[in-house]
């Protein structure tokens, strides 16, 4: 049986805060690891009210501990956050770059839009799956097996260490063969 699937990758831009003390979005359907929040922590809003925090989640290793707020108008990214797990941030008149101290590897960038900094994230999500019989063992296992000759794949099928199956001969594998 194989299995086929067909991703569609959802976009949403987040914007590089360094007021911000965490990463925050409104939605939990671009995180993984979503979990309910139990802490008593708020978030405080510009106008200086507060607002609550009902889920934690992440986007990669890198973006984790995400706080949820249905109220929230815009997804931010804290560069204070990401300063403590290691990341350099920086900014420049072409935009902003995160990269990995020790590696050196850009994990994000974005473009300078005015005076904000937004950065993308192309999540994938699983939109579909089909699967398939495949009828020919002799053919599957010739590809996963990295393409062995037509005696050992035969030697193989006939052993049983590649589960039932009818008796092959490497006649029988080598027509198989020349054919794929």
């Amino acid at each position: 049986m194989s299995i086929m699937v067909h991703h569609k990758s959802n976009s949403q831009f987040w914007l590089a805060d360094s007021a911000a003390s965490n990463h925050m979005t409104n939605s939990s359907s671009v995180l993984k690891n979503v979990r309910e929040y139990h802490g008593s922590s708020q978030i405080q809003v510009a106008n200086g009210g507060h607002i609550p925090i009902t889920k934690v989640g992440d986007i990669t290793p890198t973006f984790k501990n995400i706080f949820v707020s249905p109220k929230l108008s815009t997804s931010l990214i804290s560069v204070g956050q990401l300063v403590d797990v290691n990341c350099d941030v920086y900014f420049s008149y072409n935009g902003c770059l995160v990269q990995d101290q020790v590696s050196g590897k850009v994990i994000a960038k974005g473009p300078k839009v005015g005076r904000l900094f937004p950065l993308h994230f192309s999540i994938p999500r699983c939109l579909s799956f089909a699967c398939t019989t495949v009828q020919n063992k002799s053919e599957v296992w010739h590809k996963r097996l990295g393409h062995p000759n037509s005696v050992v794949l035969s030697r193989l099928l006939n052993s049983g260490l590649l589960g039932n199956k009818t008796q092959f001969s490497s006649h029988d594998v080598f027509f198989l063969l020349f054919y794929l």
